[in-house]
C-alpha cells in the first residue's frame, strides 16, 4: 500500500508540472507570434531585416530548367533579392545539391556575381559550393530597403566529356539574413561584394517581407504547413479529452476501491491516457514555437528545384546489321554492287556524323574502289579504297542530322576492270562503323 500511495502521488504530480510547461509554451508562443506579426507588418521598419524575391522582369527569379546541355553551354537567370533594412547587414548565398546523376557536379560549373558592382560572390563546381555559405555586406539603406540583382551562370566546359552524357542535377538555392544581434563581417569570398548604389525600382509591390516572400520561396509554405498541422492535432486532442472527461464524469466518476478494483484501473488508465495526451500536446506546443521563433529570427528565400539535364549523341548504324555479307558475292573485274544502308540519330541532340571502316583486311583493300552517297542529296561523302577509308579520313558530312532523324545512305563497290587477273582469289574483311560529334558549340566539326 506504501508504494503504491507513493505511485499515485508521482502520477498526480506529474499533469501538474505539465500543465505548467504547456502554460509556458503557450505564452511564449504568443509572444513569438506577436513578434513575428509586428515584422511581418512592418518590413524593415524594426531591427530585424527581411527579404523578398523582386521580379522586376517576367524572366526574374524563374528556376533554371536546362535540358540537353552539352559541353561549351552556359546558361543564365537573373534573381533580384529586395533587403527590408536601415542598418548595414550581411547577405548569406548557399547552394544545395539535393539530387544528381554520374556526378555531374563535379564538372558543371556555377558563379553567382553581383551585377550592380560586377564582383563575383561565388564560382566554383557544383561539388565545390555544395552548402558552403557565402556572405556579402550590404551597406545600410536611408530609404528602408535595398535591391540586389544576382547574375547566376551555369556552363560545362568544353573539355567534359562523353561519360558526362545523359547525367542530371537538381539544386536550391538560398538568400538569407541572420538576426544574431548585429552585423558581421563576411568571411568568405575573400573580397565580398559590396553594393555602393543599391538598385532603386520605380514602383512594384513590396510585399510583406520576412517569410512571405514573393517569388520562388516555398520556406515559408514548408513552416506554416508544419504550425498550421501542429495546431490541428492539438485542436483534435483537446475534443478528444473533451469527450473522454464527459464520458467518464457520465459513468459516475471512478472508483477508490481495492486495488483489485477494475474501476481503479480504469482510472489509472484514464490518468496514463491524459498524461500521455499532455506530453503530446507540449511537444507540439513547443514544435510551433520553434517554427515562430525560426520565422522570426531568421529571413530566407529560396529558388528550388533548379534543374539541369545533359544530353547524349547517340547513332545506329543500320542497325547493326552488316552492309554486305560474306560470300554474298563473287567479284570480277569491271563488277559493281550497290547496297544500301541507314544511319540515325538516336541521340537528344543535333550531330554531325561521319562513316568509316575499321578492321579492314584482304588484298583487295586497295583494289575495290568505294562510293558512298547520301541518298537524299546524293552528295558522295567518300571516294577510294577501303583501306584508306579510316576513321582520320572518314566520310564526312557537312549535314546536320537531327535527332531523331534517318539518313539513307547507298555503298557501291567496284572492280576495276584493269586489275584484272591479279586481283583473283583476293577477298576484303571490313566492319562498318559510324561516328557523330554535337553540332552545338563545335564550329569545327571535332570529333574528339
Amino acid at each position: 500500500m506504501i508504494n503504491k500511495e507513493s505511485n499515485d502521488k508521482k502520477t498526480l504530480k506529474s499533469p501538474v508540472i505539465l500543465r505548467r510547461i504547456i502554460c509556458i509554451l503557450c505564452v511564449l508562443l504568443v509572444l513569438s507570434g506577436a513578434g513575428l506579426v509586428v515584422v511581418s507588418a512592418a518590413p524593415g521598419s524594426g531591427d530585424s531585416p527581411t527579404l523578398e524575391l523582386y521580379k522586376r522582369h517576367a524572366s526574374d527569379n524563374e528556376a533554371f530548367d536546362v535540358s540537353n546541355m552539352v559541353p561549351g553551354d552556359k546558361v543564365t537567370k537573373d534573381f533580384t533579392v529586395r533587403i527590408h533594412h536601415n542598418d548595414p547587414l550581411t547577405l548569406y548565398f548557399k547552394a544545395e545539391v539535393t539530387e544528381q546523376t554520374k556526378k555531374l557536379g563535379d564538372v558543371l560549373q556555377v558563379s553567382v556575381t553581383d551585377e550592380a558592382s560586377g564582383e563575383t560572390v561565388c564560382r566554383g563546381t557544383f561539388a565545390e559550393l555544395d552548402g558552403v555559405e557565402f556572405s556579402q555586406t550590404i551597406t545600410g539603406s536611408a530609404g528602408g530597403s535595398t535591391d540586389v540583382t544576382y547574375r547566376v551562370d551555369a556552363w560545362l566546359d568544353t573539355s567534359v566529356g562523353n561519360e558526362y552524357q545523359q547525367a542530371l542535377l537538381k539544386a536550391d538555392l538560398y538568400w538569407y539574413v541572420k538576426d544574431d544581434g548585429g552585423h558581421t563581417e563576411p568571411t568568405e569570398p575573400s573580397q565580398p561584394t559590396t553594393p555602393t548604389t543599391p538598385t532603386k525600382p520605380g514602383g512594384g509591390d513590396k510585399g510583406d517581407g520576412g517569410l512571405t516572400a514573393n517569388t520562388g520561396d516555398t520556406m515559408n509554405l514548408v513552416l506554416w504547413t508544419v504550425f498550421a498541422a501542429c495546431a490541428l492535432a492539438i485542436i483534435i486532442l483537446l475534443i478528444k479529452s473533451r469527450i473522454d472527461r464527459d464520458r467518464n464524469s457520465g459513468s459516475g466518476g471512478s472508483s477508490n476501491g481495492s486495488q483489485d478494483d477494475p474501476n481503479s484501473d480504469e482510472a489509472d488508465a484514464a490518468v496514463q491516457k491524459k498524461l500521455h495526451r499532455s506530453m503530446l500536446i507540449a511537444v507540439l506546443l513547443a514544435l510551433m514555437l520553434i517554427v515562430t521563433t525560426f520565422a522570426l529570427i531568421t529571413s530566407i528565400v529560396s529558388v528550388k528545384d533548379n534543374t539541369f539535364e545533359t544530353g547524349i549523341v547517340r547513332i545506329n548504324l543500320n542497325d547493326g546489321e552488316p552492309v554486305i555479307r560474306e560470300n554474298e558475292y563473287l567479284f570480277e573485274p569491271g563488277m559493281r554492287v550497290q547496297k544500301h544502308f541507314f544511319i540515325k540519330n538516336e541521340g537528344s541532340i543535333d550531330a554531325y556524323y561521319k562513316v568509316y571502316m575499321e578492321d579492314v583486311a584482304g588484298d583487295l583493300a586497295d583494289v575495290l574502289q568505294l562510293t558512298i552517297t547520301d541518298d537524299e542529296s546524293g552528295k558522295v561523302l567518300y571516294q577510294g579504297t577501303a583501306d584508306e577509308l579510316t576513321r582520320g579520313s572518314a566520310a564526312v558530312s557537312d549535314d546536320i542530322i537531327t535527332a531523331g532523324e534517318s539518313k539513307n545512305l547507298t555503298i557501291l563497290f567496284y572492280f576495276p576492270k584493269e586489275r584484272g587477273n591479279e586481283a583473283q582469289d583476293k577477298n576484303l574483311s571490313f566492319r562498318m562503323s559510324a561516328t557523330a560529334t554535337q553540332v552545338r558549340n563545335n564550329p569545327g566539326h571535332a570529333f574528339e
